[in-house]
């Protein structure tokens, strides 16, 4: 990763107080690792804090550019084919793509989305893959519905389609052709099912990435108080990070999983209030309906780029 922003960060290395490439990335990373403030970040390398802050702006400015090599929805049918089947292997749900995860990030500025908890905070919006890889982030200051509006998502799966699957999203999202979430109640044996299947498949997989993320870049999951930064400040961080944890997943880098993951940031699953045409896609889910249009998908990708990147912050 060093030599990978080497170059980027050469030409700041007289505004970084003369300090050696190497501390520059050491102090990021472990700010972006840790849960204390940029001041401990700077304490445990022998900097000032504002040294501590330059490094921090620095490398995560650096890292920027490189999101769209880690963070990407591929749109090639043998990807499709794959992350169908791996999820259908988690409990029968066919065709889905990926699930959606939301989680408040607390900031202190207060010109961001003031959430039902009653802070204000960033709502990060993350869509994993079967291997718990991000496949999308958007990074933005607004409720779970609005965050899935408002982002390039639906740009991928509505006509005209890039991508033709599912998304299996929490309850806080609106329901679409190609988003699927479970049933309020489920009295009738096929709802129940549908909603076992749903749980089982979602919840295998944010879980696991989710807390994984935990782990590996707490300065989002900061238990000492909000990020003291501005808003577009903590969205870049923040996007920084899902990609640095793609990073560690694809080198296949061994994650410390004896740390407690502890209790995440609470996702905002507000109630969501549907439109008509909402409610009645809600009432006709069937697991049945999911297989329908797989013959339309054959070749579709045929003449196309291999992914499209997704990466979106303030």
């Amino acid at each position: 990763m060093y030599c990978m922003i080497q170059q980027q960060l050469e030409p700041q290395f007289i505004d970084l107080d003369g300090l050696p490439l190497a501390v520059t990335v050491t102090v990021a990373i472990n700010f972006y690792a840790s849960a204390a403030f940029q001041e401990s970040s700077g304490d445990l390398s022998g900097i000032s804090q504002s040294a501590a802050h330059s490094s921090i702006k620095a490398v995560t400015n650096s890292l920027l550019p490189h999101v769209a090599d880690y963070i990407n929805f591929p749109i090639d049918l043998t990807s499709h084919l794959q992350k169908a089947t791996a999820f259908s292997q988690l409990a029968g749900f066919p065709q889905v793509l990926g699930v959606t995860d939301y989680t408040n990030v607390p900031i202190q500025h207060a010109d961001t989305f003031f959430n039902q908890r009653s802070f204000h905070s960033i709502n990060l919006q993350v869509v994993c893959g079967h291997k718990k890889i991000s496949l999308q982030v958007c990074a933005k200051f607004l409720a779970a519905a609005f965050v899935l509006r408002s982002s390039q998502l639906p740009q991928l799966f509505q006509p005209p389609k890039l991508i033709h699957g599912l998304i299996l999203g929490d309850k806080g999202c609106p329901v679409r052709t190609w988003i699927f979430i479970p049933f309020k109640s489920s009295e009738m044996e096929a709802q129940s099912n549908y909603n076992s299947s749903y749980i089982i498949t979602r919840s295998t997989i944010i879980e696991q990435a989710t807390g994984f993320r935990r782990i590996c870049f707490k300065c989002f999951y900061c238990s000492r108080g909000s990020l003291q930064y501005t808003t577009a400040s903590v969205s870049r961080i923040v996007v920084v990070c899902c990609m640095l944890y793609n990073f560690v997943q694809w080198r296949g880098l061994q994650i410390d999983d004896d740390d407690t993951m502890g209790r995440a940031p609470p996702s905002e699953e507000e109630d969501y209030e549907e439109d008509d045409d909402d409610k009645e896609a809600a009432v006709h889910l069937k697991v049945s309906k999911m297989v329908e249009g797989e013959e339309a998908t054959n070749g579709r990708a045929s003449g196309r780029h291999d992914h499209v990147t997704r990466v979106e912050a303030v």
